[in-house]
């Protein structure tokens, strides 16, 4: 795996750039404490698991993720995360779905933000998949081995909590006309109204969440772990891969397709695919605004693409 860990640096670790601002521009206060604790974190796994050859990816977004080696010398990922909501969230639907197309977690400490995960090999990407078609097929497949009902006893966040966001104060910035959030509450609390049921869901089933597998082609990794009408899944994938596919020529064409794939593979209505589109896109460029990242253009862009279905 590829080392590629020159940038900025917490005590001992160098971080690729961007790494630290993106973490404390999410979590403030908790984490730059996070950051500068993490060489101890290291040192706990280690001896709590004795692991060896901690060793960072070389593509790392909101967590610290890790291949390490086994006292039996099997290689797995431990993947670093600020404790929370949305790391028991994590923790809680891997266990729920067992690695049904999706990674396996060998073991996990919720105190310290620990996960111990199943190795995907060789671990390419979907964004690797040339086709378009092939790619959307793919991702098709996965959403049908990891949806599940859910028991009432287990409790996640909600698709309708996420999108309470939109009701709080927004600063939209010159080119993000808010019309595009009024629409998208609107359009979101429509589809909640009138879905016939619920699921559990990844909440992040983009192009870097699936990767090539041996136990299964495709395994999906990073769950949100959150609860949702089943057609909800599918607008992570249609804004991604970010940054390319705001340089796409074709993008309307490409959406047309991927739209058509899912309906067909999974018997979604097509109306409903693209109104979940439009409305998470809108916000996604949302919470890239929170994050101070400029991201939220290519999302917009992508919703004004699916705007012209709607």
């Amino acid at each position: 795996m590829e080392d590629n860990m020159t940038g900025e640096k917490a005590n001992d670790i160098n971080f690729p750039n961007g790494f630290a601002e993106r973490i404390i521009n999410t979590h403030g206060t908790k984490g730059s404490t996070w950051l500068g604790n993490l060489s101890h974190l290291i040192r706990y796994a280690e001896k709590a698991y004795k692991l060896s050859n901690i060793q960072p990816l070389s593509h790392l977004s909101f967590n610290y993720t890790t291949s390490a080696r086994q006292h039996d010398g099997k290689t797995i990922i431990v993947k670093f995360c600020i404790p929370g909501p949305e790391t028991d969230s994590e923790i809680e639907a891997l266990n729920f779905m067992r690695g049904e197309g999706i990674v396996k977690l060998i073991n996990y400490d919720r105190n310290q933000g620990i996960l111990l995960l199943e190795e995907c090999c060789p671990g390419k990407t979907l964004a690797n998949v040339v086709s378009e078609r092939e790619a959307t097929r793919i991702a098709a497949n996965v959403i049908i081995n990891i949806q599940k009902s859910i028991p009432d006893e287990l409790k996640f966040p909600s698709t309708s909590d996420w999108f309470r966001r939109l009701e709080s104060d927004i600063k939209c910035p010159a080119g993000f006309d808010s019309k595009n959030i009024d629409k998208a509450k609107r359009i979101a609390g429509e589809l909640h109204n009138q879905a016939k049921k619920t699921v559990l869901l990844h909440g992040d089933l983009h192009h870097f969440n699936i990767l090539s597998a041996q136990r299964k082609p495709w395994l999906a990794i990073d769950p949100k772990g959150v609860v949702g009408p089943p057609e909800y899944e599918c607008g992570a994938f249609l804004r991604n891969p970010i940054p390319q596919i705001a340089t796409k020529p074709n993008l309307k064409k490409i959406m047309a397709d991927r739209i058509d794939i899912f309906a067909e593979i999974l018997s979604f209505d097509r109306q409903i695919i693209i109104g979940w589109g439009y409305s998470q896109a809108i916000l996604a460029g949302v919470w890239c605004l929170d994050m101070k990242s400029d991201d939220w253009d290519i999302f917009l862009k992508c919703a004004e693409v699916l705007n012209d279905f709607i």
